[in-house]
């Protein structure tokens, strides 16, 4: 397996962290971390992930899916995208579906879930 590295956007600072260290057992780089969209620019344009997981309600002013949409303006390279959402309203997924993610998975998400998408995309 290729060396995959992974950027998490989550307000909450446990499931971050248990996000990180999960998916970091599972021998995936997790490059960084962070609570909002606005930090999340700046991190993904420097540190290039492969892939970058999104919560869709975040601190600040931007949603994750307004973050995504600025990703996909601003980032000069193919990166992967992973909502995760703790709502299940249908307008959230329509809105994220339109950005072409992995998956739009519900919390609380399954790690083996979110590391089989990211092995079968990245491979």
């Amino acid at each position: 397996m290729k060396d995959i590295s992974v950027f998490i956007v989550e307000d909450e600072a446990m499931t971050a962290l248990f996000m990180e260290s999960m998916l970091k057992k599972k021998g995936l780089k997790v490059v960084g971390k962070v609570n909002s969209g606005e930090e999340a620019l700046t991190f993904v344009k420097n540190l290039k992930p492969d892939v970058v997981i999104l919560d869709i309600r975040l601190s600040g002013d931007m949603t994750g899916i307004d973050t995504a949409k600025k990703i996909r303006e601003e980032v000069d390279y193919p990166v992967q995208l992973i909502f995760t959402t703790g709502y299940g309203d249908s307008e959230y997924r329509s809105m994220a579906e339109q950005l072409q993610p992995l998956a739009f998975l519900e919390k609380p998400v399954n790690i083996n879930d979110i590391f089989n998408l990211i092995t079968n995309c990245t491979s």
